[in-house]
């Protein structure tokens, strides 16, 4: 059965298991569903259904749109302020248009969303939300799976945590002007999500903002940014490109870790450092622009990038993290600064097409398996200034065919050069007192060693596997 009235249209389905469903629509759109057990259908009880329908009808024009009645609130009379608080229907299926205003004993403006009020609500495909309204609060649309698209107003300035976090079907959403920061892991695994467009204003980008947003091609940073936290693009595994621009004074650690699209970065003058992890494993970096401004490059920054084939760091960089440039093994050239007083442990590790190396005349330690299985190694420039060369720093280095150790070391540490198996002689200066056990194990092409009578202690299996050395002191 069908009714009109004040634009409402109000419909019955038949009697199924002594169940009648009433259904209100304005314009088009479902607004209210109610079930009615009969146990006989007689005038009265039509009559009772239509007054209960046209009773709730009233109640619509209390409202700025015809869903404001969908929502839940808490009203303060003394602000004249309403908070949305949820569906009503949990189930709706549909778009959602968020009221500016709502009349319950007077006027109210809805100036707020509370906490988690729409999250999973599953069957929402679209929403706009009113002017007036500031921030977009913690997990107000988490997990909502069927989200396209959201009016963001230009009155929002902070999206709070995970509040679009799971929204597996959004596509593309425009971030205002007036929003100055986007928390953590406000977009966390929106894999549809190819874009977006961060606003001029933009201060911070928190922690996991946008992780696993797989479907992320391009991003711009606008040169407001000033703090990008951890993990913030992790694992954004389409993105190709980006521009890190010179406002930025926050990397947070593993911020574009395994975005193994990216080819190129572009680190703007005035960023200060380069974090921990940053680039890990971004398999399809092939080139890096590091600016002067740039001190210190953080522990496994770009370690796995194994298409990166050369970068230069400016003599602005004074400290290189562990393990940096490890496994970079398509690396064929890099200059070492004048300024770095330590090669750490790992920095080069499996850099394995790195042909030769000089460290500066700045440095005064080699880390332990700082060139460890440096394949291609054919020679390594070692200053006077350096004091230690620590374990395993250059095993592995199979094409190492001769080593200059300076006569500024008191000791060969253990199995320094095991395992180069091309390095057919050594001579070891007078300042060396003692060699580290397995320091040449393995060498397999070792045929002269000159060993001084300075050196008092010779550990085990130094030589182990070397052809009958002619060991000459």
């Amino acid at each position: 059965m069908h009714y009109n009235a004040k634009y409402i249209e109000y419909y019955w389905y038949p009697i199924k298991n002594k169940v009648i469903t009433a259904v209100i629509t304005k314009n088009g759109i479902k607004i209210f569903r109610m079930k009615f057990t009969i146990f006989r259908l007689t005038s009265v009880s039509i009559t009772f259904i239509l007054c209960t329908i046209l009773l709730f009808s009233c109640t619509t024009d209390n409202y700025d749109n015809s869903q404001a009645e969908m929502f839940n609130y808490i009203f303060d009379k003394e602000t004249k302020t309403a908070i949305v608080t949820g569906l009503k229907d949990e189930y709706y299926e549909g778009d959602l248009v968020i009221p500016k205003k709502v009349k319950k004993d007077g006027t109210y403006t809805v100036t707020d969303m509370l906490f988690s009020s729409l999250s999973g609500c599953k069957g929402i495909t679209s929403v706009t939300i009113p002017d007036g309204i500031t921030t977009i609060s913690e997990n107000a649309f988490y997990g909502c799976t069927s989200l396209t698209s959201v009016n963001l107003p230009s009155t929002v300035t902070i999206i709070e945590e995970s509040a679009f976090s799971s929204c597996t079907s959004l596509t593309s959403i425009t971030i205002p002007n007036s929003v100055t920061e986007i928390e953590g892991s406000a977009f966390y695994g929106c894999s549809s999500l190819k874009s977006i467009e961060l606003p001029d204003g933009l201060m911070k980008i928190g922690t996991w903002a946008f992780h696993e947003c797989t479907s992320l091609v391009s991003v711009t940073l606008p040169n407001t940014l000033r703090e990008i936290g951890e993990d913030a693009f992790r694992d954004c595994t389409a993105l190709t490109s980006i521009t890190i621009p010179g406002s930025l004074r926050s990397l947070g650690e593993d911020a574009f870790n395994d975005c193994t699209a990216l080819t190129s970065v572009v680190i703007e003058e005035g960023v200060p450092y380069i974090s921990e992890q940053a680039f890990w494993e971004c398999t399809a970096l092939a080139s890096i622009v590091i600016p002067n401004s740039v001190t210190n490059i953080g522990e496994f920054a770009f370690k796995g990038c194994t298409a990166l084939t050369s970068i230069k760091i400016p003599n602005s960089v004074k400290t290189i993290g562990k393990y940096a440039f490890s496994d970079c093994t398509s690396l064929t050239s890099i200059t070492i600064p004048n300024g770095i007083k330590s090669i750490e442990g790992g920095t080069f590790s499996g850099c394995t097409n790195l042909p030769s190396i000089t460290i500066p005349s700045s440095a005064t330690s080699i880390g332990d398996c700082a060139f460890r299985n440096c394949s291609s190694l054919t020679s390594a420039t070692i200053p006077n200034s350096v004091t230690s060369i620590e374990e395993a720093a250059f095993q592995g280095c199979h094409s190492l065919t001769s080593v200059t150790i300076p006569n500024s070391l008191t000791r060969i540490e253990n199995s320094v050069y095991s395992y180069c198996t091309s390095l057919t002689s050594v001579v070891i200066p007078n300042s060396v007192t003692s060699i580290g056990w397995g320091a040449f194990q393995g060498c397999t092409s070792l045929t002269s060693v000159v060993i001084p009578n300075s050196v008092t202690s010779i550990g085990s299996y130094a030589f182990d596997g070397c052809p009958n050395p002619n060991v000459v002191k």
